[in-house]
């Protein structure tokens, strides 16, 4: 074989060599490549984690939604459901109340607004903004309602402890702090849509 042969094969050997290294390490990034999206199943639902919440469809009649809540269904199992829900509960509108003295107003406007949207979009439900008591600035346009008033059903948001729902008749009371409050939300929503099973003690 004269040089200029050998240079050749050499030269064809070489760019082959070099495909086979690209290929392999493509063959290896695609099988040990991070999955881009996170994903849980429950109660027959998939769950995709995206832009840092996490979204699921779900229907009602002939429409399907597109659900998008912070925590999963796995997230929220263990918050502690208490009471009895008063089937008096579900009327069209529902006040969303809170302490304005309790501070954690972020969090609080977070987690009433999770609960409208919610609310509007796919159960159907009226929600309207209102106070505990009318001290602050905040409140001085709103309704000031409380559990207990009458022929009204109340959301009240307690931002204190850790998280937890507790019904008392036509009240339900989501208790936690900071982050533990919006788990409360999801909880909550979680058994609205019928994903997750609304667990009363007494």
């Amino acid at each position: 074989m004269n040089e200029k042969c050998w240079y050749h094969n050499a030269l064809i050997w070489s760019g082959i060599l070099i495909i086979l290294i690209i290929l392999g390490f493509y063959t290896l990034f695609q099988t040990y490549k991070p999955n881009r999206y996170q994903t849980v199943s429950y109660n027959h639902f998939d769950f995709i984690k995206a832009g840092g919440l996490w979204n699921t469809e779900w229907q009602k009649g002939n429409t399907i939604f597109n659900i998008r809540l912070r925590f999963n269904p796995y997230d929220v199992k263990n918050v502690s459901v208490s009471g009895i829900f008063d089937p008096g509960f579900n009327k069209p509108t529902i006040y969303i109340t809170f302490d304005p003295e309790a501070g954690n107003f972020t969090t609080m406007s977070l987690a009433a607004a999770e609960l409208s949207i919610n609310m509007v979009q796919a159960i159907g439900i009226t929600p309207i903004a209102a106070c505990a008591t009318n001290i602050t600035d905040i409140c001085t346009e709103r309704p000031i309602i409380k559990c207990g008033d009458t022929n009204k059903s109340v959301i009240y948001l307690l931002g204190q402890g850790e998280s937890g729902i507790a019904a008392r008749g036509t009240c339900i009371i989501l208790l936690g702090e900071g982050l533990e409050l919006l788990k409360s939300v999801d909880r909550l929503l979680y058994a609205w849509y019928n994903i997750m099973p609304v667990t009363s003690v007494r």
